[in-house]
């Protein structure tokens, strides 16, 4: 047994070493309490969060209430710019939420840019406990067409299997430009029949001979890529690499418009970036939650999107990219394959950019 493991369950005057799921356990923190653990009192002793912020975000209703009942301030700013309410909201937690409600908590307090804990819930599944609340105010419906955006993209895609995929959504250019910025020549990338797709979507029939359908070996490595034309723009995916990724693809992809370059990595999760006329604009993992303020670009404007695809699905992580760049994916298979087109990035051989 681990230190931590052994040392949470005991008696202590802190909150040291509560994993996330203690904070579901009530006796545990009610046990820290009788050692004399602060309910106002950060959570490390680097004063980063508080045991009400924590416990609201990921713990039980029964224990937000327990806490609210004995901090001096609901609302109090958890180290970080946040509250309690904040984090309730963004960890869709409704019973959390209701409970802080309850005690006071101010629904309405800008958190992000003019983003408030209320105004994120109303675009939420926990609108029925804000939406009477004095001071509500309706969302408009570009923010609501947002939201109904993200149910639907949640239902297309919130179940698939994307570990690995490299993915690129570009605005405003259709496949044959997006062929040429990856230095390809359109004429070359055929549009395939997806009915009957190549390798690797489908194995070929016995009665074809060998020239009759693409090598396998030429497609599992970091040359190929899949280019489908959508809603407002062009994807490119790649289900086994980083090559869409990449910040020099991206910046390519990206002159004269923006492309969001995402790669699910197996080893350390989602990582996105943003390109902005052939420049790296930011980089940061979309594993950040929209309650990590300062990973919000200036102004909060990237609060509502974050906060619609927060999710740790990988559908969701997909879905930030093409609402942030503006696409609309009808189809599935534009990030899954079969691709109407294949790609060879000249300059990139089967493990990654040539040596010159």
């Amino acid at each position: 047994m681990r230190t931590d493991d052994r040392d949470r369950g005991e008696p202590r005057a802190d909150w040291q070493y509560m994993a996330s799921a203690d904070w579901n356990d009530l006796d545990l923190v009610r046990g820290r309490l009788a050692a004399g653990a602060d309910p106002n009192g950060p959570l490390h002793p680097s004063g980063y969060g508080t045991p009400l912020s924590e416990a609201a975000g990921s713990g039980s209703p029964e224990v937000v209430a327990t806490l609210a009942a004995l901090v001096r301030d609901v609302d109090a700013d958890n180290g970080e710019g946040q509250t309690a309410l904040w984090a309730a909201v963004c960890g869709r937690r409704a019973e959390n939420a209701a409970a802080l409600l309850a005690a006071g908590a101010d629904a309405w307090r800008p958190i992000a840019g003019d983003w408030s804990p209320g105004r994120l819930a109303l675009l939420s599944p926990l609108a029925s406990h804000f939406e009477h609340l004095p001071g509500a105010v309706p969302p408009p419906a570009e923010e609501r067409a947002a939201a109904a955006e993200a149910d639907r993209f949640r239902g297309m895609l919130g179940d698939v299997d994307a570990e690995g995929l490299g993915i690129a959504f570009v605005a405003g250019i259709d496949e044959d430009e997006t062929i040429r910025r990856l230095g390809a020549s359109p004429e070359r990338c055929p549009v395939l029949d997806l009915d009957d797709p190549p390798f690797p979507f489908c194995e070929p029939d016995e009665d074809e001979e060998e020239d009759d359908y693409l090598d396998p070996d030429d497609f599992c490595d970091l040359r190929f890529v899949g280019v489908t034309g959508v809603e407002g723009g062009c994807v490119v995916s790649q289900p086994w690499g980083f090559l869409p990724a990449n910040h020099t693809v991206l910046g390519r992809l990206s002159a004269g418009t923006v492309a969001y370059g995402l790669y699910l990595n197996p080893k350390s999760g989602a990582q996105g970036m943003v390109a902005r006329d052939g420049t790296l604009d930011h980089d940061w993992g979309l594993d950040i939650h929209p309650i990590e303020v300062g990973y919000l670009e200036p102004g909060g404007g990237n609060v509502l999107l974050r906060f619609l695809y927060s999710s740790c699905y990988a559908g969701d992580a997909v879905g930030y990219g093409c609402a942030y760049t503006g696409l609309r994916i009808s189809d599935r298979r534009a990030v899954t394959g079969p691709f109407r087109r294949w790609v060879q990035v000249p300059g990139w051989d089967e493990d990654g950019p040539a040596q010159r």
